[in-house]
């Protein structure tokens, strides 16, 4: 019996490791006093992302609640989130208005590619620039 004991002391400890592991990759964001939780792993796919980039983001750490902190618009974060835990999915929830999540993307440093989905998602046309001439009009 005490033996038995002794494995299921072990084998409590083995189940231990990976779960303080768990624990010490996740991450807390508060927007704008709406804490969401994920993994540091999940946003380090995107790098070049100001939340996949532990260096842009440490700016917005704050010690004393072990969080970041943006302040920010919390109906688009869901999404944005969305967007790392998909793996590049993005949609406008349909109580965002389009330009609020449009910077919001801006902001969060997502890159041309999200913004390219959500026009295209949208079906925003490009808005082609036209040159004007150099002389005045008389």
């Amino acid at each position: 019996m005490r033996d038995l004991s002794h494995q299921q002391i072990a084998e409590n400890e083995r189940r231990k490791v990976p779960m303080n592991i768990s624990l010490q990759n996740r991450i807390i964001i508060n927007i704008s006093g709406v804490r969401f939780e994920t993994f540091k792993s999940t946003l380090e796919v995107y790098p070049d992302t100001l939340l996949g980039n532990a260096k842009r983001r440490k700016y917005y750490y704050d010690n004393i609640l072990d969080e970041y902190f943006f302040d920010r618009h919390r109906g688009c974060f869901e999404a944005i989130l969305y967007y790392y835990q998909s793996k590049g999915r993005l949609r406008r929830p349909n109580s965002v208005p389009l330009d609020t999540f449009l910077e919001e993307i801006t902001y969060f440093e997502l890159g041309q590619d999200a913004l390219a989905q959500v026009r295209k998602d949208e079906d925003l046309k490009e808005v082609e620039k036209t040159q004007l001439p150099r002389n005045r009009c008389r």
